[in-house]
């Protein structure tokens, strides 16, 4: 299901009125997340910082962004935890790529299209998350040994 505007003008017409509306300046993406029936329940603001946030009370828990579409023709279907990420990954290997949006989203993510898309192989890029507890990688990796995926793991070399 493709959305427009008329589902974006959907989504905040029908939110309270005490929930927490960014205003959305210059430089700022704005990617929709939609639940496991293909409804907009949230929206990930990315700000020219870097920084990122979501609507106050909106769902993250098991929902997800596409970039790209799923053709009958695909073979593989990607996952990452950012859009940055699932972007690139998308114009360097023409695959679709799931939005996770964060670590622990990734197996709830991954059965939810694994049940869509039974024959599809899977590639899980996982984050560097080497400077702390590196919970990307470990999360990448319970959802492909459950769901039968590969892991992808970026390799840094000459970086300090």
């Amino acid at each position: 299901r493709v959305h427009g505007r008329a589902d974006i003008n959907a989504f905040f017409k029908n939110r309270s009125e005490d929930d927490s509306f960014r205003y959305l300046k210059k430089g700022q993406i704005v990617v929709p997340l939609f639940d496991e029936n293909g409804e907009l329940v949230n929206l990930q603001i990315i700000y020219n910082t870097g920084n990122k946030a979501f609507l106050k009370h909106g769902r993250v828990s098991g929902c997800y962004h596409l970039v790209g579409e799923v053709p009958d023709q695909t073979e593989v279907l990607a996952f990452a935890e950012g859009y940055a990420t699932a972007a690139s990954i998308h114009a360097a290997t023409g695959w679709p790529v799931a939005v996770t949006f964060h670590c622990g989203n990734i197996p709830p993510v991954v059965r939810l299209f694994r049940s869509r898309f039974p024959d599809l192989k899977f590639v899980i890029a996982a984050d560097d998350d080497s400077a702390t507890k590196n919970a990307g990688e470990l999360k990448a990796r319970e959802a492909a040994n459950e769901c039968g995926a590969a892991v992808a793991l970026p390799v840094f070399s000459g970086v300090a």
